[in-house]
């Protein structure tokens, strides 16, 4: 792990809103997605700080409360979950209905 980053008190900082984050990912990730099978670590992606977004598009539905993670794995970080596009919760662990399939599902970790 690198050290931690020193920290400063640079007083009161002035906010600019730019557009919504789901529609400013190619600002973000300008070397495009890394695709994978399986969701990979931060570690995974030399990524020791900051955040990371996830996304699948699920190919059925799930009438019934299923995990959205896997419990042999879990999320050890919290995570902002949006469905369609739409913010749906900020959790850690949480069930979900998805009556329609095909929604695209996405979670960004911290």
């Amino acid at each position: 792990m690198p050290p931690d980053i020193p920290k400063y008190a640079y007083g009161i900082v002035s906010l600019t809103k730019l557009g919504q984050l789901l529609d400013m990912l190619d600002v973000f990730t300008r070397a495009g997605p890394v695709e994978s099978i399986y969701p990979l670590t931060f570690e995974e992606m030399n990524q020791y700080f900051g955040f990371m977004l996830y996304r699948t598009r699920l190919k059925k539905s799930f009438p019934q409360p299923t995990p959205l993670i896997s419990p042999l794995n879990g999320v050890n970080d919290r995570a902002y979950v949006f469905v369609n596009g739409v913010r749906l919760c900020f959790c850690c662990f949480v069930y979900f209905s998805f009556p329609q399939p095909f929604p695209l599902l996405s979670w960004l970790s911290h």
